[in-house]
Order: C-alpha cells, then sequence, then structure tokens
C-alpha cells in the first residue's frame, strides 16, 4: 500500500491518469441509502442496548434500554435536516425520497443482521427485534418516520439545518 501511494505521488502529471476503486468499500451512493445507512448505525446503537428477555414485556425492555432512542432520535433528524439542506430540493425532485432512507434504514439493519450471523455466528432476541423493526422500516416506511426521527415528516422536511 505504502509503496503504491509513493509511486502515486512521484509520478509526473502528464502521465495517464490511472483511477483504483475499493470494491470492499463500495458502496451505491445514492444519498437515500447513504442517509439510510447511517440511520441504520444510530439504530443499531439503540436496539444492541436494549435488555431483550422472553420474560420481560416489550415496553419493559424499551424503557429499560441502556441508550433510549429518544436520546437518538435529535441527532438523527439533525442529520437528515443537514442532508436536507447539502441537497437542496432533493425532497421536491424525488418526492418519495424520505420514505426511501428510512426504507433503505431497514435494509442496512439486514446487512448488519446478516453479518452478525457471519462472523459472530449468532441470532438472538436482539437481532430478532433488530429484523422486525427492519421489517416495518421496509414495509410502512410513513408511519416509521416519527419513531424514527422523534417528528413528524412535515416538522423534518419543513426545518432545514441553515449553514
Amino acid at each position: 500500500y505504502r509503496e503504491w501511494e509513493q509511486f502515486s505521488t512521484s509520478s509526473p502529471p502528464d502521465q495517464s491518469m490511472v483511477r483504483l476503486i475499493d470494491w470492499e468499500r463500495c458502496a451505491w451512493g445514492d444519498p437515500a441509502f447513504d442517509l439510510g445507512t447511517i440511520i441504520a448505525s444510530y439504530l443499531g446503537i439503540w436496539l444492541s442496548s436494549l435488555v431483550v428477555d422472553p420474560t420481560i414485556k416489550l415496553e419493559e425492555s424499551l424503557r429499560l434500554a441502556v441508550t433510549p432512542l429518544q436520546v437518538l432520535q435529535p441527532s438523527i433528524a439533525a442529520l437528515t435536516q443537514a442532508y436536507l439542506t447539502a441537497f437542496t430540493g432533493i425532497e421536491s425532485a424525488r418526492p418519495n425520497w424520505l420514505k426511501r432512507v428510512v426504507q433503505f434504514t431497514g435494509l442496512a439493519l439486514i446487512h448488519q443482521i446478516q453479518a452478525m450471523i457471519y462472523y459472530q455466528k449468532s441470532f438472538d432476541n436482539t437481532g430478532i427485534c433488530m429484523l422486525q423493526v427492519a421489517k416495518t422500516l421496509l414495509c410502512r416506511p410513513k408511519q416509521s418516520v416519527p419513531t424514527v426521527f422523534g417528528i413528524s415528516e412535515s416538522e423534518l422536511i419543513s426545518n432545514p439545518v441553515i449553514p
């Protein structure tokens, strides 16, 4: 790697350009996909902090979360509003943009589950909760917006971050 780095900086600028693609780090690049992937990381923090046990009711598990979703929601909303500011007009160019963000969030959670199964060889109660959340995000994205962001879609879109 270092040899290539030295070579690339020492080669004369008039030579043909060589471009490398790191396929291991490759992702789609769609703003909805990118944002959905980041939001899934936030939700992963929340989901991995849940106390999940068959003897505990869901409401109790949510209350006992080490990192409650309500703590993360302002950051998720601010991140999304910053994205809306950076990509001005995306919600008018693509009216279903936020729906796609939520669906890509569900897809990214499924990718996290796949990685957990592949590397840890486990699928426990936390994985089941993650899968249930992913399914809801994929199948009912509009209804999931207030849960994920802590505010309605109209509030999220009408209050972009001003740089």
